[in-house]
């Protein structure tokens, strides 16, 4: 089969008028590349000029067909220029339920099966590292581009000669970070449900912890605190849920900036928004239920529209207000260190006059400020350095900080949360908190502070 298999890629390179008509007419087995048997017609359709039909569809084609009312398979044969290639059995299989399950297949699910079955979607997702690596197993690592693009999985900016130099910059095992730093692959600020299936089906080893562990820290996912074993747990007790079970454990953060927001509107549409940020583990404490959420949520969105629900959600107190190292170390990941204050300000937290919530008086919160704390202390440092040798954030708690640290890092991590800021009032130990949340609620919890003389 291998040797047929070789004379028949070898014919095809041959034929070098018709090369182009061959992209996306491999299917990715496990055994290796194959050709699809309508690829030797389909290869003899060429349009005017010369230059090949391709069969398959671009990613927002499929999507648009996907969204539609006609015929899934009808949809996407009228998109193809080359006809012929896609098998109604093929659509019928890749759009069914799967045994003993009733849940519709997601695009990825389909997108990923139609590609397989020899009709690709071009860049229906990103290439991982274990594409590249696969690619680099069967082909050499002088032809990853090549095998990348035979998968529609090549993006578009990505050439031999990018690999390449990844390859010789930091080796082959971190392509893909090095495609991801370089602007070739989106960067993802945080690690969703979908992110964690996407790596277990194109893996096809989602309940093997150390892959499922290598693909999300290639990524870029998780943080280095996260070991395998975290995600064995998970696997073991949340399955289906494995970012609300790294949340729930505190392992990956749990603040709400737009960009998780921005996320789940993307994924589900703006009228589940609270039942995604609740299945990843972002729903805790007062924000509860979800329902009562998404409530706020459908006024937000007709009030400020989907760019500006968190804006919106903190100008109505659903969300913490003021400035913490959560918030900052957010913007960080989702924008960039030059870009955090811009991200503050997207967020809600820095008003029109430069000014946060717990700025002092007379202070604004402005980039500049950031850099130097960048500067002089490092990025995961910014907010004890504005509370604190800058003097522009109020360095004295109050209870939004306590409501906040409660729901970042549980009741048992509140002191550790305010140091993390910089505003640990002195002489405050987490004893104090322990205390008063025994003897009521954590909307209580500065009063209760204050009365037994824990804080001025």
């Amino acid at each position: 089969m291998k040797k047929k298999l070789s004379n028949t890629h070898r014919a095809i390179l041959a034929a070098g008028a018709v090369l182009l008509a061959l992209i996306g007419m491999f299917q990715n087995c496990s055994g290796g590349f194959a050709v699809d048997p309508n690829a030797i017609n389909a290869a003899t359709q060429l349009a005017s000029g010369g230059v090949a039909k391709v069969a398959g569809v671009a990613n927002t084609d499929f999507r648009t067909c996907r969204a539609g009312t006609a015929p899934l398979g009808d949809c996407l044969e009228s998109m193809s220029q080359v006809k012929g290639v896609l098998k109604a059995a093929d659509v019928t299989r890749c759009t069914t339920p799967a045994a003993n399950s009733t849940t519709a297949p997601t695009d990825l699910d389909v997108a990923m099966c139609l590609t397989k079955s020899g009709f690709p979607i071009f860049n229906y997702r990103e290439p991982i590292q274990f594409d590249i690596d696969g690619c680099s197993t069967k082909v050499g690592t002088g032809k990853i581009a090549a095998c990348l693009q035979k998968n529609a999985l090549l993006p578009s900016s990505v050439t031999q000669a990018v690999i390449d130099a990844c390859i010789g910059a930091v080796g082959m095992a971190n392509v893909e970070k090095c495609l991801r730093k370089n602007n070739h692959i989106a960067k993802v600020s945080f690690l969703s449900n979908a992110d964690v299936a996407l790596c277990s089906k194109v893996t096809e080893q989602g309940t093997n912890g150390f892959v499922l562990h290598l693909c999300l820290a290639n990524r870029e996912l998780i943080p280095a605190t996260v070991v395998q074993v975290d995600i064995d747990t998970c696997i073991t007790n949340a399955p289906t849920t494995i970012a609300r079970c790294l949340r729930t454990a505190r392992k990956i953060p749990r603040v709400i900036m737009q960009a998780n927001i921005t996320g789940c509107f993307n994924a589900v549409g703006p009228s589940r928004i609270a039942a995604c940020l609740e299945s990843n583990g972002y729903l805790y404490d007062s924000l509860l239920p979800a329902a009562t959420l998404q409530g706020v949520i459908d006024q937000c969105v007709a009030a400020a529209g989907p760019t500006n629900i968190a804006r919106c959600l903190r100008t109505r107190d659903v969300l913490e207000r003021p400035v913490m190292q959560a918030h900052i170390a957010a913007c960080n990941l989702a924008a960039g260190t030059d870009k955090i204050a811009a991200c503050l300000a997207a967020n809600g937290m820095i008003d029109a006059n430069n000014a946060s919530s717990n700025t002092l008086t007379g202070k604004t919160l402005v980039q500049t400020e950031i850099d130097a704390c960048v500067t002089n202390v490092g990025v995961g440092s910014v907010a004890t350095c504005l509370a604190g040798p800058r003097q522009i954030l109020n360095p004295l708690p109050n209870q939004r900080h306590f409501a906040a640290c409660h729901r970042f890092n549980d009741p048992t991590g509140i002191a550790a949360c305010l140091t993390g800021s910089g505003i640990l009032p002195t002489g405050v130990t987490q004893a104090n908190f322990d205390t008063c949340l025994a003897a009521g609620p954590v909307t209580n919890l500065e009063t209760c502070m204050r009365t037994r003389g824990f804080i001025q």
